[in-house]
């Protein structure tokens, strides 16, 4: 999974960065050019979710949990 998250202040950069560091997550600082590519796929990735919500081919949350009822057995 990724994400894009927008600090406030460098306070706020530090102490996120700390706690990703805290738990052993791995980031890469903004970068234009290569968050270009980063962008358009993420884009595509979001589209792509959107068309198969739109075609009915989701799982309900009573599926999803009875999923994982059954995987626990």
């Amino acid at each position: 999974m990724s994400l894009i998250v927008e600090t406030k202040s460098k306070q706020e950069e530090k102490v996120l960065k700390a706690f990703l560091d805290s738990l052993s997550y791995t980031y890469q600082p903004y970068n234009n050019e290569s968050d270009t590519v980063f962008l358009a796929q993420y884009n595509y990735d979001l589209a792509q979710a959107d068309a198969e919500i739109d075609e009915g081919n989701y799982l309900s949350q009573q599926q999803v949990e009875q999923l994982f009822n059954n995987r626990a057995k």
